[in-house]
């Protein structure tokens, strides 16, 4: 049996591809995220993990909801981590 890869390779692959194909939802700031945007776009799709690998989470799907590049930025690799509080209409 092959070793695990990390973020590298078929299984993280298909974690990916599960993910974009159930929710598109940023589950930090709940907008709306459009996967076709280059991935360098601050509001382009990433897979953030709730328990951050740096902390020893896990990168299975379980452990993965999806975000934006900016919002998963902004979180880092902090636990305790509260996404800010949506308003009734823009500032």
């Amino acid at each position: 049996m092959a070793r695990w890869q990390g973020r590298k390779g078929r299984p993280w692959r298909r974690v990916i591809a599960q993910l974009k194909a159930t929710n598109r939802t940023c589950w930090l700031c709940g907008h709306a995220i459009d996967v076709d945007l280059p991935v360098t776009h601050p509001l382009s799709f990433t897979a953030d993990h709730i328990a951050p690998r740096s902390r020893g989470g896990a990168p299975t799907l379980d452990n993965v909801r999806p975000a934006h590049r900016r919002c998963n930025s902004q979180r880092g690799a902090k636990v305790d981590f509260r996404p800010p509080l949506r308003t009734s209409r823009p500032w």
